[in-house]
């Protein structure tokens, strides 16, 4: 294993191939939590019931926390080409060198960190390239990292004046604390701790937090989460703001009613 292609499963996992808790604990499935990864974060997990799961990993000091939307808090990095890190049409591999502000925590990168991320090139040149990252190898600060593509590059670019954008695996450092510069990927449905292993739902009927009153009021049926993680309907935000819309709110809910059941709609 040279940390140029990735060994755990991701491919999708339909309901009848429902994921083993292999923890011992009630054959949960989709409701595991444990400090051991068993699949490449953001892997799915489908339902017959028409939900849809999402492999995830919580983020260093943080928790998530069941029926509250958690958050990728990842940003992006960008990184200038160098003569020896050249694009070009055909290859499946691409080097970058780290250095200290390259966004991830200034402590180089573990073997096969970035699989799931996406890497860009070409801004300078209008010939943008985007692909998956499929592994890498280790790298320290200041030294080169190899990492593989999903597909060849298309098109060769030159160095002088292309960029390498890279955007960590959306699913590998979420938290239930959201920057307010943070997209929601999922809603919880379990407590979790630093670091551990889980499933965020992302499409079908979930059970909110919300505010009480929440969807009560006539016609409020669109679903946006706030900072905590905790669902809105339309008038008890201001949408102009940017609010993200993760669903819609499938009960007929009313004034006497609770916390709305939301159909999400975040990914699937």
């Amino acid at each position: 294993m040279i940390g140029r292609t990735n060994e755990l499963p991701y491919n999708p996992i339909p309901w009848h191939g429902c994921p083993r808790d292999l923890t011992g604990d009630l054959q949960l499935g989709p409701y595991t939590r444990e400090l051991t990864q068993r699949y490449v974060c953001g892997t799915r997990f489908m339902t017959w019931d028409a939900k849809v799961f999402r492999y995830a990993r919580t983020l260093t000091a943080s928790t998530c926390v069941a029926s509250q939307g958690a958050f990728n808090r990842c940003g992006v990095v960008n990184m200038a080409l160098t003569g020896t890190h050249a694009v070009v049409a055909g290859d499946r591999e691409h080097t970058v060198t780290l250095d200290a502000d390259s966004g991830f925590g200034g402590g180089g990168l573990a073997e096969n960190e970035l699989i799931g991320g996406t890497i860009t090139v070409g801004h300078a040149e209008s010939n943008e390239q985007t692909r998956t990252i499929m592994g890498n190898t280790v790298a320290a600060v200041s030294t080169v990292c190899i990492l593989q593509l999903d597909y060849p590059w298309d098109t060769t670019l030159t160095d002088t004046t292309a960029w390498t954008e890279i955007t960590l695996n959306s699913h590998n450092h979420v938290s239930y604390a959201s920057s307010n510069y943070a997209a929601c990927v999922g809603v919880a449905v379990r407590d979790t701790t630093a670091l551990q292993y889980h499933w965020l739902q992302s499409y079908g009927p979930c059970y909110m937090t919300g505010t009480g009153t929440t969807s009560n009021a006539a016609f409020q049926r669109d679903a946006y989460v706030v900072g905590d993680g905790s669902v809105r309907d339309a008038s008890e935000i201001t949408i102009e703001d940017g609010y993200q819309r993760i669903g819609y709110v499938l009960d007929e809910s009313t004034a006497a009613t609770a916390m709305p059941i939301v159909f999400l709609q975040i990914s699937i």
